[in-house]
């Protein structure tokens, strides 16, 4: 007979107390584990191990920096399609800052008619700028928004049509034209700056074809939404680094102008590409010259090394059949020409498809006729940066130039303008974002001295 002496019955409720000690850990790791929605392998071995007994239970609990080892996962990098991390979903307010549309999903209106093909977008853009030194005048804050509300309907969820789309793009701007009231440069300093207005800026349809290898455009378009444009520009204030500025009758911001395109893709890597537009731009110069303007583009695209950079070039020509004033005060010209080209390439990008994180670059070159063009030439170059903060994967720091050659004949004391621009996006929540940016604009207007502005801006995308 075994006889249990007072140190065997305290050794007895040692372990017992150890062996419920060790199951309460268990327990309480699979609940937090379970709370956070993470680790799910990892909660269902700790409640298997908690359920197989005492024999389980005395298997060693890491301690120290290996605790968090129990079952670890790859971190994911977070993206516009996984920022929900970056809000706790326990936090009070996760599920409005995660929200990628700040007006959510419309108590699940927007999901169901997103399931027939019709997509509904918004966002207030607000500039907020101030000249530092230089230009017009350094007393003067400007503070404008631009409200952008588009609807796409795509016909093959709506009307069993394949390959077609439709898109309308209302606008309505408030505030005054900061290029004209604080420094007075030609190329401007920020992209949402226009006469104040509420228009129906673009509404277009466009159809596909073959597969995709040929695509029509036809409606009321900006030019330089499917022509001109190079690769990383696009978050730039300076309208410089979104589209050639030698193309001064271009159909674009603040008002599109009706016509028609055509792209042709032979080849995935190559395109042949050709619009013609009504060429009255009452809202691009101060005069309305008439004529059309026709524009052709032709493309090639190429992917390099084992991560497959992207890069591309374009290379255009454009003609404006209208009468144009000249700059010199010579009789009118019947006609404006002039040609573009445009190369962009991506020179690092994370392994990972979660993460966005990469580095590009582009550079843009372009000529006009002197005679009617106050810029006849055009060098713009820029880097953009996702992800140059390891912690802020989604922001981006953007560097640019820009040098633009006025015209001989313009008779200005300076032969140029340069722009330097340099900002810094924030992706603060999915659906909104800060973006300081500064810009020192040498010889504004080609007879101002030289300039410092800087601007912040804020998007709110609904």
């Amino acid at each position: 007979m075994f006889l249990i002496t007072p140190d065997h019955k305290t050794c007895r409720k040692s372990h017992r107390a150890v062996v419920h000690r060790q199951r309460a850990v268990a327990a309480f790791a699979a609940l937090l584990l379970a709370a956070t929605g993470r680790h799910a392998r990892a909660v269902h071995k700790l409640s298997a191990s908690h359920a197989r007994g005492t024999n389980q239970s005395k298997r060693r609990i890491p301690h120290g920096r290996h605790a968090a080892n129990v079952n670890p996962r790859p971190r994911q990098a977070t993206s516009h399609a996984r920022q929900r991390s970056l809000y706790p979903k326990r936090w009070p307010g996760a599920s409005f800052f995660n929200r990628t549309k700040l007006a959510g999903n419309w108590f699940g209106v927007r999901k169901r008619l997103q399931r027939h093909g019709i997509d509904f977008e918004g966002s207030i853009t607000s500039d907020f700028s101030k000249s530092f030194f230089g230009g017009l005048r350094t007393n003067f804050y400007a503070a404008r928004y631009l409200l952008d509300i588009s609807t796409t309907v795509h016909t093959k969820q709506l009307f069993g049509l394949p390959g077609g789309r439709f898109y309308a793009d209302f606008q309505n701007r408030e505030g005054p034209n900061a290029q004209n009231v604080q420094v007075g440069d030609i190329q401007g300093f920020s992209n949402i700056d226009a006469f104040s207005a509420a228009t129906l800026a673009r509404m277009w349809y466009q159809q596909n074809f073959l597969h995709k290898r040929i695509r029509v455009r036809v409606g009321e378009m900006y030019v330089d939404d499917q022509f001109l444009y190079p690769d990383y520009g696009q978050d730039f204030l300076n309208p410089s680094m979104a589209h050639d500025p030698t193309v001064f009758v271009l159909p674009t911001y603040p008002q599109g102008e009706p016509g028609i395109d055509a792209f042709l893709y032979p080849k995935k890597s190559f395109y042949l590409a050709a619009g013609i537009f009504d060429g009255h731009l009452h809202e691009v110069l101060n005069y309305d010259p008439g004529g059309i303007f026709f524009i052709a583009e032709t493309g090639v695209r190429w992917k390099i090394g084992p991560h497959k950079l992207a890069g591309k070039l374009k290379l255009g020509f454009w003609d404006h059949t209208g009468t144009f004033q000249t700059l010199n005060g010579a009789p009118n010209v019947a006609f404006a020409s002039g040609w573009y080209s445009v190369l962009s390439q991506t020179f690092w990008k994370s392994s990972s498809k979660n993460n966005p994180r990469s580095l590009g670059g582009f550079l843009q070159i372009g000529g006009a006729q002197p005679n009617v063009s106050i810029i006849d030439r055009h060098i713009g170059a820029g880097l953009a940066w996702t992800g140059f903060m390891p912690g802020r994967p989604n922001d981006e720091l953007g560097l640019g130039v820009t040098y633009a050659r006025l015209s001989p004949e313009a008779g200005l004391p300076y032969n140029f303008e340069n722009d330097y621009e340099a900002f810094y996006r924030i992706q603060v929540t999915p659906s909104f974002i800060v973006q300081p940016d500064l810009q020192y604009i040498q010889h504004p207007g080609g007879n101002l001295p030289n300039a410092l502005v800087g601007t912040i801006r804020l998007i709110v995308n609904f």
